[in-house]
This record gives structure tokens, C-alpha cells and sequence, in this order.
């Protein structure tokens, strides 16, 4: 017999309040601990039905519109965990990317 797959990784604290690397893996696949909030399994039930949505149609049925990736103007969709509403947000002026901007940090760009 196979092995179990290895639980979704946990939240650290250094996450709290930041994005981290794969970190809405558990809420994209509703394994959120059991321990979670309310709140958590909303955004979670959001996320899925709205990734579910995107791959049956990416042309249809996300609301607000969700646009392509463009890396001049650099949109996503923000999810809040007190509301799980969808939001464009964009990166134009903020300050700590240009920092990371105006030393070269860019690299990125160059795969795309």
C-alpha cells in the first residue's frame, strides 16, 4: 500500500499578514485545519468554486472580471477573511516594489 499524501503544509506565524509561497494551497483545496474559523472555510468555498468556475470557462463567470496577467500593470485578485469578496488590486506605486524595482529586482520579467 501507498504511503498517505503528507497533511498541507501550516500556516507559521512568520505568514501572518504576508503572502507566502504556496500558502493558499489548503484553501484552494478546502483543507483547512479543523481548528479554522469560520471565516476561513467562506474564503475557502470562494476560492474553489471560483477556481472550478475559471477552468470550465476562463471567459465566463468571474465576477469582478479577472484580467490576464500583464507585468506593467501587475493585478490580482485579493480575497479578504472577514468578507470573501474578490477585488482587483493593483501594484502601480507602491513604494516597497519600486525599491525593489529601482535595485534591479526584475528578474522575473525576463520569463515571461
Amino acid at each position: 500500500p501507498r504511503d498517505p499524501a503528507p497533511p498541507p503544509p501550516r500556516h507559521s506565524k512568520v505568514c501572518l499578514g504576508k503572502v507566502c509561497h504556496g500558502a493558499e494551497l489548503p484553501f484552494v483545496f478546502g483543507e483547512i485545519e479543523s481548528a479554522g474559523k469560520d471565516e476561513d472555510f467562506a474564503v475557502s468555498r470562494r476560492i474553489s468554486d471560483l477556481w472550478a468556475r475559471f477552468i470550465k470557462d476562463p471567459q465566463v463567470g468571474v465576477q469582478p472580471d479577472w484580467p490576464a496577467f500583464d507585468p506593467e500593470g501587475q493585478q490580482w485578485l485579493t480575497f479578504s477573511d472577514s468578507d470573501p469578496i474578490l477585488a482587483n488590486t493593483s501594484t502601480a506605486g507602491d513604494a516597497k516594489l519600486d525599491f525593489w524595482d529601482s535595485v534591479g529586482y526584475d528578474f522575473w520579467k525576463q520569463r515571461l
